[in-house]
């Protein structure tokens, strides 16, 4: 901490020091950062704060201390991790006000709507499709944002999308469709249930 470093910087994916010393088990640099005010609810792009991603007991039990005695509670948890869709969704809502373009693109191509679908954003990506998004724009890579869905296992916004247009069978330029990308059993099962439908307007059962 010589020359004063931004103890809550974020990367790309907004993972602060504290998330990257908490998941790989560093209990002295977790301390350090914690005696210089790191952000105990600082929440990274997969909404995860650095008590969720520890790797070993001992450095979650210097974290939760630390919660307890600054008394963070479950609400101020949840508080703090709704935050960033609720900003969002203020910020596309002032665009729309504004006459912007809720559709315009990011430099890899992408689409706030992808961001929202990736992020499980549920009341973000259902303003944009109610605002007239189109469900199936493709970045650079050739990806929906059902496909950022289903590679993050968003199953009620993967439900949502479909709902609205998105077209399950949509391929990237890799080849890879929905069903290709998503990590787990339940959101695979969620995707074939659409598949079998051969509809994508089909409401699907979201996995509990």
């Amino acid at each position: 901490m010589k020359y004063n470093p931004d103890v809550n910087a974020k990367d790309s994916e907004l993972w602060t020091p504290l998330h990257a010393a908490a998941f790989c088990g560093n209990n002295e640099i977790v301390k350090l950062l914690i005696e210089n005010g790191a952000d105990l609810l600082a929440v990274n792009s997969e909404r995860n704060m650095a008590f969720e991603l520890c790797s070993a007991v001992d450095t979650l039990n210097i974290i939760e201390a630390e919660m307890a005695k600054r008394n963070i509670t479950e609400e101020k948890i949840k508080e703090k991790r709704d935050e960033r869709p609720k900003q969002m969704l203020e910020d596309m809502k002032l665009l729309q006000q504004k006459g912007e373009a809720l559709d315009i693109r990011q430099y890899d191509g992408s689409t706030f709507l992808h961001a929202a679908a990736a992020n499980g954003y549920s009341e973000v990506v259902a303003f944009l499709l109610s605002s007239g998004v189109e469900p199936n724009l493709k970045d650079i890579d050739g990806w929906t944002s059902l496909h950022a869905a289903a590679f993050w296992n968003q199953i009620s916004i993967i439900n949502l999308l479909c709902e609205n247009g998105a077209n399950v069978e949509d391929k990237t330029f890799a080849g890879e469709t929905a069903y290709d990308l998503a990590q787990d059993d339940a959101t695979r099962a969620a995707i074939k249930t659409i598949q079998k439908q051969n509809c994508s307007g089909m409401k699907m059962i979201e996995s509990k």
